[in-house]
């Protein structure tokens, strides 16, 4: 037996994943089967099955070695989590991965930074891969919960605390750059 919104659930799913990896847009969906856009809003947004990159949603079951994909990603994040304190920023955890996970990048057309950052924020934020949860703030910043930062003055902010509020700027300037944020002003 299967309810209506079971029904509506198996039919987007079906949708996306006969998209394969090219992906599909929510009106795309909401045209092909002719269902209420905010429904389909609400059921993607609640599906861990259905990935969404650059405004495309994509079944994971049509990713190339979801897996293996999957647990590289959580091992690069522990690692940078380790590295720096609870954080990573999407250009760090993106030239990490574009190292360590070249060929599952490559094969599921995953190349730029911000592909990457929503690969993850799939993983840990909408699906709590392996219960875990990271805080993803701006498309730009992932933390621990715990330590949310939410944007690059919150950096700024800890790492000051850090060093005891005394530091040199070329010191903050270097420290950022480490992680990955642009040094403007």
């Amino acid at each position: 037996y299967c309810s209506a919104s079971d029904a509506t659930i198996h039919l987007i799913e079906d949708v996306v994943l006969q998209s394969d990896m090219t992906g599909v847009t929510e009106f795309d969906i909401s045209h092909k089967l002719s269902v209420n856009l905010s429904t389909i809003k609400q059921i993607i947004a609640n599906d861990i099955k259905i990935v969404s990159i650059k405004g495309r949603f994509i079944h994971q079951d049509a990713f190339i070695d979801w897996n293996e994909g999957a647990a590289s990603m959580e091992d690069i994040l522990e690692k940078l989590m380790q590295k720096n304190d609870g954080y990573v920023s999407a250009a760090q955890l993106y030239e990490y991965s574009r190292v360590e996970m070249n060929m599952f990048l490559n094969d599921n057309d995953i190349n730029d930074e911000r592909s990457v950052y929503e690969f993850a924020y799939h993983l840990f934020h909408k699906a709590s891969y392996h219960d875990k949860e990271y805080q993803f703030a701006g498309n730009t910043h992932i933390s621990r919960a715990s330590d949310a930062v939410l944007s690059s003055f919150d950096i700024v902010q800890k790492y000051a605390s850090d060093q005891g509020g005394v530091f040199a700027f070329k010191d903050l300037e270097t420290y950022l750059l480490g992680l990955g944020i642009k040094v403007g002003n």
